[in-house]
């Protein structure tokens, strides 16, 4: 790990070298951790300058999740935040795979991808944290609905912005 990074005061918790599931990483990174909030970022995600502060601009008090706008290496949006339409099963991603986001402010969701998303540390312990039964995909879901029925906030951020290599489109 870089002087620069840890001169940021960024703690980098290392892998344990064994894949235990995405519920379970982040829980042991966040045990690891004291501050207010938590950003957790796949590795094949890459931010763009001054995301994180959009994400923290957004983090009003009743806000327990903020998303970010993610694209693929292409352009091609692959996560524009996520919606449940009345009787469907499943959550789709808004605007996947259209090179123009529909969304130009911050805007409440049921769901954000964990791809990129800033928690708060207060609302993450308030409602568990992950459920560490899943071993990837839907624990993002999971949590953001427990957010969500526990009286926080999920908000999508379009001006927080990067790069999800994810599998490629």
């Amino acid at each position: 790990v870089s002087s620069r990074i840890r001169s940021m005061g960024v703690r980098v918790i290392s892998s344990t070298g064994e894949r235990i599931g995405y519920g379970k990483t982040m829980m042991r990174a966040a045990r690891a951790t004291s501050n207010r909030f938590l950003l957790m970022l796949n590795d094949d995600c890459y931010m763009d300058p001054g995301s994180v502060s959009k994400m923290v601009e957004v983090m009003g008090h009743s806000v327990g999740v903020v998303g970010s706008l993610l694209r693929y290496p292409s352009g091609k949006i692959q996560h524009g935040g996520q919606f449940r339409p009345p009787g469907v099963i499943g959550f789709g991603h808004i605007d996947h795979g259209k090179m123009v986001n529909t969304h130009k402010i911050p805007t409440d969701m049921e769901s954000v991808t964990f791809a990129s998303a800033l928690v708060r540390r207060e609302a993450f312990y308030a409602v568990r944290g992950f459920d560490e039964r899943y071993d990837c995909y839907s624990e993002d879901t999971d949590l953001c609905l427990k957010m969500y029925q526990g009286g926080w906030r999920v908000v999508f951020q379009p001006g927080s912005t990067g790069i999800h290599e994810e599998s490629q489109d």
